[in-house]
């Protein structure tokens, strides 16, 4: 075999350094920016359309620009509907119609509150139609059903159906032996944790999978799913465009300090039977580098990123998984500067 030299050296490094990104197995992503929230926003979603939606109070802010710091005024809900500690959680219908926001109230007082995203107005009161539901965190099922995880402290959780269109709610999942956690919906199935133990049956950061055909004759127990995994205290859960687990949180006892991206082989591994996953089945990304860091995690569909934020902290931290053709530029100017070196 003749060596190759030169451009057809180069040409062969770059594919070369391509297929090995093609080809490589479970995530890999990498910091690539940074911008900032309004300061004192209470909590944040990724609407369908890749910008963020914010709840500061009673006030809804909308993103200017995807990754953009600049937020606007959108709307605002009636006073005294959200808990002077601010909302549980915001949440956009993935058509865009309706947005869910969690009123951080306890007991019987704590409700789901929905209105019209056309019928926000800066200049203008949007009146809202409440549910009644513990709220801790939500996910869409579709664009009329709404997820929510809550329960108050020292009783056990469940997760809440909500009919958006009639207003309605239902136990979906009861027996939560612990504080509520996150919740995502993905390939047909509910996916929601232990946020605390209280000492039951399950630990703090176990994760239970549930398929959403089997809701609707009541209630299941928690333990009633599929244990894919046990990291963190599973505080914030997502999936990203390649079904890697998102999993944000920390539970005190040496998970804490990261947040965890767990290979897709790892989770349908545990759903068919499997050992369950763990914070070593991906990746750990850590941006600030303190060991203490309590971080929530969030994708977003439009650009393929994650969005990693820290408690107490209004950065966010962009990561994406370079491109093939990303990475080959990468060598490309790699190789390019040793040949500049070596003058």
């Amino acid at each position: 075999m003749v060596p190759l030299s030169g451009p057809r050296a180069l040409c062969a490094l770059v594919v070369s350094l391509s297929c090995s990104a093609g080809a490589s197995a479970g995530p890999a992503y990498s910091l690539v920016s940074t911008f900032e929230l309004p300061v004192g926003i209470d909590t944040f979603t990724v609407a369908p359309s890749g910008l963020l939606y914010a709840a500061s109070g009673s006030d809804i802010l909308v993103q200017d620009a995807i990754n953009s710091g600049s937020f606007s005024l959108a709307g605002s809900l009636p006073t005294g509907q959200i808990s002077s500690f601010g909302a549980s959680f915001i949440s956009v219908s993935p058509d865009g119609d309706t947005i869910a926001l969690g009123d951080n109230n306890l007991g019987a007082s704590a409700n789901v509150l929905l209105l019209p995203a056309a019928g926000l107005d800066p200049g203008a009161i949007t009146p809202t139609t409440a549910v009644p539901a513990p709220n801790f965190n939500a996910a869409w099922g579709d664009a009329s059903t709404l997820y929510v995880t809550g329960g108050d402290f020292g009783s056990p959780s469940v997760v809440t159906s909500i009919d958006t269109v009639n207003g309605t709610s239902s136990v979906v999942i009861d027996s939560i032996d612990g504080a509520s956690s996150g919740i995502t919906v993905a390939g047909g199935r509910l996916y929601t944790g232990n946020g605390f133990a209280y000492g039951g049956g399950t630990s703090t950061g176990d994760i239970f999978a549930y398929d959403l055909a089997d809701f609707g004759s009541g209630p299941l127990d928690f333990t009633d799913g599929t244990l894919v995994a046990n990291v963190l205290s599973a505080g914030s859960l997502g999936f990203d465009a390649q079904g890697n687990l998102l999993v944000g949180g920390g539970d005190g006892g040496g998970q804490i300090g990261f947040a965890s991206v767990i290979a897709s082989g790892a989770v349908q591994g545990a759903l068919a039977g499997g050992p369950i996953a763990g914070p070593l089945d991906g990746q750990q990304l850590n941006p600030t580098g303190n060991p203490n860091s309590f971080y929530s995690i969030r994708f977003n569909p439009v650009t393929e990123e994650l969005y990693v934020t820290t408690f107490g902290s209004s950065t966010v931290f962009v990561y994406a998984i370079p491109t093939p053709g990303g990475v080959a530029l990468v060598g490309l100017a790699g190789f390019a500067a040793s040949r500049r070196r070596r003058g």
